[in-house]
């Protein structure tokens, strides 16, 4: 049928040779448990297959075994729509994005302001704003946060100059400095003198101070200048360390909006200066614009970005500083803005970060894009599930058992029976300003799992940000690293060194023989499973490694193939977390950490995973959940307060109860656990929660409510 796009015997990933018609100008929904096989058939195969088809036309083929089609028909050019903001540029706007620059010269046009053209770019050189360097904000080192005044010099008060095992450097600076200045080190810092304590913190000399150091694990004499910690910060700002003690505020001079304000001040957009049109929500500017034609098309972005519940944010907000979700929204306007017809569109659950209120204008939009595109969701909402044209099951399970095309099937929640912590004690959170929140006070429950709720853009991100940078606090947001495209699950688990051990340990082999960075990888890919290939003056290509065939490791090395009870370290790599588990745990001779990784990722739902999966492959929620790994293998109590940003977006209600049962039986690890989630499957595991609103943007950041759940 001209009218479908087929494929046939999909084998990819976890597919079990699978059929799939998808219907042309219609909307096709791909629902399942979470690990069975939804994105390996909608991003995996058929958005890749179709997008590699036409990148041939102009680049020719690459050979590509990422996904296994044996035949395949009608395809279509394709784009994706998915929850992942990979951009890192921080004078990359909204106002760029979408490319408004283009939009405002035809108004311009129409009313004769050409000599306002150069102005339109505002991220030329001469157009930005000289304070802020055209960023919108400003940074400034926080001293006061970076130094506990109660630890003497020979404790190290400085947070940003913390020592390691086989680093002491500045350390041993500071102390020989110390010594030079004749300044007490072993008193705490708040009772050193004023001018001691201004040149332990603003010392900006050129003499050169002979000390030891060490390094890598052996002591070598230095020569080197001191600067105070705040030198030392404006110095070297863009460490990580000194990010972690800096606070970001609105640039005075351009007002938030980047641009010289001196130069665009006699440019208005009909009434309204330039600076408020960058600057002002969108919710607000859409009400501020004349009704002209020439401003139609201007206004039907705004309406439809304020319809997808953005209209907190403006064209002045940064492509970096939004969450997943929204970036996947933007997009989606964008699309529906673009005018394109006969193209595939595979969304990933555009109904995360929304109410159910909202399904409804979503679908509408879906089914205006459907009449001239095809369009395929993966989601797991009922709402878009059952309004549909067509809908493909796949399941049962996850991993290997799943892949398959099933019977319709209404998956639900688990229901556990629960018993509420006790709410007693709090840790008080006070004069919360960060954002559209402004002095804010919130009580948090000690050993208790709180939910922090209100609609997107209300404030709940900017509160947690504000516990993580001035309470004993870890924050798991929603901004992902952004892997590159050669690492893979097992060195982003750090869990090689593990599995080496324990096969040096029993075949009497080199450890060095069963690492990838060491003697085991193979020798074309250098262990990573892909090739790159560089071109001048197109995109790079990267494709499978044709010697190991993505296996990572040397095959013609025949001490790797040894076996241990049947199975090789590349059969290891190979193996789902689940059936690792197994293995392992028959063995005594195993690391007790490699066993509590494997056990708490399948506590967290990713025990379909394989060591050699690549990392970029994997969705928003599979990374932020790997992240939370490490927090919940540890073995000893902790007393920091763990926030999780939507630990359960992206799953289907079955699994998001699962884990949701999982981080409850873990509040014990933790002074508290906070958790920031839309979803109603995580109320029942909740004994605390705090509303944030009632809106968003300027009309919310505040806290409404704070109080126990109930049973």
């Amino acid at each position: 049928m001209k009218d479908s796009i087929i494929l046939d015997g999909v084998s990819t990933h976890n597919l079990k040779n699978i059929n799939v018609e998808v219907i042309k100008n219609k909307i096709t929904v791909i629902y399942g448990r979470s690990g069975a096989g939804k994105t390996s058939l909608a991003f995996s195969s058929l958005y890749q297959l179709c997008r590699d088809e036409f990148e041939a036309l102009e680049q020719g083929y690459f050979e590509n075994n990422d996904y296994k089609i044996q035949n395949y028909e009608n395809l279509i050019p394709a784009v994706a729509i998915t929850q992942k903001n990979t951009n890192n540029n921080p004078k990359s706007t909204l106002y760029s994005f979408l490319n408004i620059s283009y939009i405002l010269q035809s108004i311009i046009v129409k009313n004769n302001l050409k000599e306002i053209f150069p102005l339109l770019k505002i991220n030329k050189l001469e157009n930005i704003c000289r304070n802020c360097n055209g960023l919108g904000e400003v940074i400034s080192f926080q001293t006061e946060l970076a130094i506990d005044k109660t630890k003497s010099i020979i404790e190290n008060p400085f947070l940003i100059w913390k020592q390691n095992k086989s680093d002491d450097y500045y350390y041993q600076l500071l102390l020989a400095f110390c010594e030079a200045k004749q300044i007490d080190i072993t008193v705490p810092f708040f009772q050193l003198t004023s001018k001691e304590q201004y040149e332990l913190t603003h010392y900006s000399g050129q003499d050169k101070i002979i000390f030891k150091a060490k390094y890598a694990g052996k002591y070598k004499q230095r020569r080197d200048v001191y600067q105070g910690v705040e030198i030392f910060a404006k110095n070297y700002s863009k460490l990580t360390i000194i990010d972690h003690y800096s606070q970001k505020s609105k640039c005075p001079a351009c007002l938030g909006s980047r641009i010289n304000l001196s130069k665009y001040k006699p440019f208005k957009i009909d009434k309204l200066s330039f600076v408020d049109f960058l600057i002002k929500p969108f919710d607000e500017l859409i009400k501020t614009l004349p009704d002209k034609s020439e401003f139609s098309y201007l206004k039907n972005i705004i309406h439809q970005l304020c319809e997808l519940k953005l209209g907190y944010l403006n064209f002045a907000r940064s492509i970096p500083s939004l969450s997943g979700g929204e970036l996947q929204k933007i997009k989606f306007s964008k699309l529906l803005n673009s005018n394109i017809s006969g193209v595939l569109i595979v969304i990933d659950e555009i109904s995360s970060q929304l109410s159910e209120d909202y399904y409804s204008v979503i679908l509408n939009y879906l089914k205006k894009l459907s009449k001239n595109n095809t369009i395929v969701l993966v989601e797991h909402s009922k709402y878009f599930i059952d309004n549909a044209d067509k809908k493909i099951h796949i399941g049962l399970v996850a991993g290997k058992q799943g892949g398959y095309v099933c019977n319709d099937e209404k998956i639900l929640p688990i229901v556990y029976q629960l018993e509420k912590a006790i709410v007693d004690k709090f840790i008080e959170i006070r004069n919360i300003s960060k954002h559209n929140v402004k002095e804010q006070n919130v009580q948090i429950p000690l050993k208790a799992l709180t939910v922090f709720k209100g609609v997107s853009g209300s404030g709940k991100s900017s509160i947690a940000k504000f516990i993580e940078e001035n309470y004993d606090a870890i924050y798991i947001s929603q901004k992902t690293a952004n892997y590159s495209t050669r690492s893979t699950l097992a060195n982003t688990l750090k869990c090689q060194e593990y599995i080496a051990d324990f096969f040096a340990n029993h075949t009497h082999l080199p450890k060095e023989l069963f690492l990838l960075n060491k003697d085991g990888g193979c020798p074309e890919c250098q262990g990573l499973g892909v090739v790159k290939y560089e071109r001048s003056f197109d995109k790079d290509i990267v494709i499978t490694c044709p010697t190991c065939q993505g296996q990572l490791f040397d095959l013609n090395n025949i001490d790797i193939l040894s076996k241990i009870n049947g199975y090789s370290i590349i059969d290891i790599y190979q193996l789902e977390i689940s059936e690792l588990y197994i293995f392992f745990k028959n063995f005594d001779s195993v690391h007790q950490s490699l066993l509590t990784i494997l056990n708490v990722l399948i506590s967290l739902g990713l025990g379909h995973l394989q060591l050699n999966r690549k990392t970029q492959t994997l969705s928003g929620g599979e990374l932020r959940r790997i992240r939370l790994c490490e927090h919940f293998a540890r073995q000893r109590e902790s007393k920091k307060i763990l926030i999780i940003d939507e630990p359960i977006a992206g799953l289907d209600p079955e699994t998001a109860s699962k884990i949701a049962y999982f981080i409850k039986t873990k509040i014990f690890l933790y002074s508290s656990i906070i958790v920031i989630e839309h979803r109603a499957e995580i109320m029942p595991f909740c004994d605390f929660v705090v509303e944030i609103g009632p809106f968003a943007g300027e009309s919310g950041g505040k806290v409404i409510s704070a109080k126990s759940i109930n049973l």
